[in-house]
């Protein structure tokens, strides 16, 4: 079973991969649908119904990248965990937007981006491996020789490959603390951005007609919102423009319809909500 959310056609899904039972070494593909407005009880009940006894593997977002949608991630390794299951979480924009033990989560296979929330340099990701896992790099460096290296042999074949700069990963102690200053602590700034994500959300959907996809407490520091573009515009030429405008700001291609994505750091406030809304008014989008 894998399980990452789609941003193609059709509604928000689940992809769930299974042998096909023929015996063939092939896998087929499974989809489950996450219900929209979100709803993590049916979502967990949807994936159960959906695994069966040829599952393999789950692969999960843990934070949604189009619907910023925060998985209920412990509960969805737990029941693939519980039929000898392995689950794959990406946690691209987990860390520093989320209180994040990896550990508790359980998953085969934890990988989470340190560039994203943290502010760290791009290039410093992370992989956590269960001790039960079995791992082999697609490029090996020294290690492929059993005399180097430590007595762990997945560390020895990681530890080494050729020109690889390992400056950003040294970094990541500092960027935590330094950030840590600057927000009065991590508690504090998972808090604050939070709070902040949801007020966003408030004021650009105030008086929309539409329900707000997820309730608060499935938000990070994110929040996605369905808007209506104007006739001949696509969600791509929206980005370009409101870039080439001073607005770094994502317009997600989801069908049924698009959507504009916020997000909340140290140095947003609530005020660019209402900055954005009047500037999606005057570019003829409408915040449905």
């Amino acid at each position: 079973m894998a399980g990452t959310t789609t941003a193609g056609p059709g509604p928000a899904e689940l992809q769930l991969n299974d042998r096909d039972g023929s015996g063939s070494g092939r896998a087929t593909i499974s989809v489950v649908t996450i219900p929209m407005p979100f709803d993590a009880g049916a979502l967990l009940d949807a994936v159960a119904r959906a695994l069966t006894p040829r599952t393999r593997l789950a692969l999960f977002d843990h934070i949604t990248s189009a619907t910023a949608l925060v998985l209920p991630i412990a509960e969805l390794v737990a029941l693939t965990t519980a039929r000898g299951i392995q689950s794959v979480v990406d946690g691209a924009h987990a860390p520093g937007q989320i209180p994040l033990d990896v550990s508790a989560i359980g998953a085969t296979w934890y990988t989470g981006n340190c560039h994203k929330w943290m502010g760290n340099p791009r290039g410093s990701g992370f992989v956590v491996i269960a001790e039960h896992a079995a791992l082999r790099p697609v490029i090996t460096s020294h290690g492929a020789s059993p005399e180097y290296g430590p007595p762990n042999r997945l560390h020895a074949e990681l530890d080494w490959s050729g020109t690889h700069d390992p400056a950003v990963h040294l970094t990541v102690p500092s960027t935590l603390a330094t950030v840590a200053v600057e927000g009065g602590g991590w508690p504090a700034i998972y808090q604050r951005n939070h709070a902040l994500a949801c007020e966003m959300r408030r004021r650009l959907t105030d008086g929309a007609a539409s329900p707000p996809l997820a309730p608060d407490d499935a938000l990070g520091c994110m929040a996605s919102i369905p808007i209506e573009l104007p006739p001949g515009a696509t969600p791509f030429e929206l980005t370009k423009q409101l870039l080439r405008d001073g607005w770094e700001v994502q317009i997600v291609d989801f069908p049924p319809r698009p959507m504009v994505r916020v997000s909340a750091h140290l140095y947003n406030h609530a005020g660019e909500a209402d900055l954005l809304a009047a500037k999606l008014r005057s570019l003829g989008v409408t915040i449905r």
